[in-house]
């Protein structure tokens, strides 16, 4: 991976959540890809996909490892408290973010 952060220590800075921090399918998909294989594997494990849950366009998925990952948009009122310890975490990436109403989505 080019930045050298797996998903799996990524996923292990949020220890209140690790398992719902990324959707993960086979393979390396587009958008349009992810989506059917998103909805494909919710419904073979009795669940449901909702791509409004997650940054899955294109420019937004995390392609490593034979896999596609879709990073969750659902923090809930620990969102800051994440958002600042992926900022901590990893310094060089410059993350920046900022809360959106309903509104701006």
């Amino acid at each position: 991976m080019e930045s050298g952060a797996a998903p799996e220590k990524i996923a292990a800075l949020f220890d209140w959540r690790p398992k719902r921090v990324w959707f993960a399918v086979s393979g390396e998909a587009n958008e349009e890809q992810f989506d059917q294989l998103a909805r494909a594997k919710a419904e073979a494990e009795d669940s449901t996909f909702n791509p409004k849950r997650w940054f899955c366009e294109d420019d937004e998925l995390l392609r490593t490892s034979g896999k596609t990952y879709a990073f969750s948009k659902q923090w809930g009122n620990r969102w800051l408290e994440a958002m600042e310890r992926l900022k901590e975490n990893f310094p060089t990436h410059n993350i920046e973010f900022k809360a959106v109403t309903s509104d701006e989505e």
